[in-house]
């Protein structure tokens, strides 16, 4: 992971601008509402899934800035891949709260949490989510695996 503060690993790229700005702007709305009432569950499983997306914007943000396919995949397994789990989760969460259905839904939010990590720690202690990721002219892109395609099925599938 020391090559993440090498300087030569990274190219200047145009399409990493709109990434970047977008999960900042992201960033800003959800703490923005989680400052308006920091115990309202509302404001804040709304700034989970604002996090959720930053992440995931900040995270090809920055794959795209690497020239390097092997940093470029540590960044996704370990950064990026974490916002991309838990965006469903925290929509399914915020949609809950809002619709004033927590007591109802709260163990399948619970369970989606535990899909979510569980997701997110299979793909980060082995390679068969997401094995490598392919150059296209904008950047690297992550290739998931036949298992990462299994997996993301039943993902949606909950949601």
């Amino acid at each position: 992971m020391h090559l993440i503060f090498d300087p030569s690993v990274y190219t200047f790229s145009w399409y990493a601008v709109p990434l970047l700005i977008d999960g900042l702007i992201v960033l800003s709305i959800g703490l923005f509402v989680l400052k308006q009432n920091l115990k309202s569950i509302s404001h804040v499983t709304f700034f989970l899934l604002c996090l959720a997306v930053a992440t995931w914007l900040f995270g090809y943000g920055w794959i795209y800035l690497v020239n390097r396919a092997d940093l470029a995949l540590a960044i996704y397994r370990y950064f990026t891949l974490l916002g991309v789990c838990f965006i469903g989760v925290n929509v399914y969460a915020f949609s809950v709260v809002w619709l004033d259905l927590w007591e109802m839904q709260k163990r399948f939010v619970q369970a989606s949490i535990f899909l979510g990590w569980l997701f997110y720690g299979v793909a980060v202690t082995t390679n068969r989510i997401v094995p490598s990721v392919w150059r296209y002219y904008w950047g690297f892109y992550s290739r998931y695996d036949f298992l990462g395609g299994l997996l993301f099925a039943c993902f949606v599938l909950w949601f």
